[in-house]
């Protein structure tokens, strides 16, 4: 067992062992977010960008904020022995799946990330011919995401999206970059605190 899964005793509290599954999620959420601006890039220079780099974003989006969710509910978890490894597990994918792939809920319930990342509000707008999520900065400035159904699906999605914004993909490149720092600064904080248990 590597020694950063180890706390001060030599021993690897289930907290901590669930807590390095957590750090593996924010691996997949920091693979997609590089992917998704190397797809940005490549295709600015063609003046054709391409879904992929919306489903990418969109993902990580939600994929972030479900790392801190695992991350919270492992630091609950801190100085509890009896409860198992795959109790903590099961407990961390029950919470993720009651948001589903719901943007504004997730940041409407972790106002410290929205504050961090100076959301000021995390709107949904769905009608007739759009349904995509309107995130309102501090700075008053937007950013337009489709939502995730209405990128894979585009007119066959249940809830279409025709309006197409290129403007906000380099707002959306940024908040990517934001909320992935935050999201390392306070899994690494979590896992020092499991360490010290």
């Amino acid at each position: 067992m590597s020694d950063n899964l180890m706390n001060q005793n030599g021993d690897a509290t289930p907290a901590m062992l669930a807590h390095s599954h957590v750090r593996y999620l924010l691996k997949i959420a920091h693979d997609y977010k590089s992917d998704a601006i190397k797809i940005k890039i490549y295709h600015e220079k063609d003046g054709s960008l391409t879904a992929t780099f919306e489903t990418l974003a969109s993902l990580c989006l939600e994929m972030f904020p479900k790392v801190l969710i695992g991350s919270r509910i492992c630091m609950g978890y801190k100085k509890n022995q009896t409860i198992s490894y795959e109790q903590i597990i099961q407990e961390i994918k029950k919470e993720m799946s009651n948001t589903k792939h719901d943007l504004q809920k997730l940041y409407d319930n972790d106002q410290n990330l929205c504050q961090a990342l100076n959301i000021e509000l995390f709107s949904t707008v769905k009608n007739k011919y759009n349904f995509y999520y309107l995130i309102e900065l501090k700075d008053s400035k937007k950013i337009y995401l489709k939502n995730f159904a209405s990128i894979r699906y585009g007119t066959f999605s249940e809830n279409k999206n025709y309006a197409i914004d290129y403007f906000s993909h380099n707002a959306i490149q940024k908040l990517l970059e934001d909320v992935e720092r935050y999201t390392f600064q306070k899994l690494n904080k979590s896992a020092k605190l499991l360490i010290q248990n």
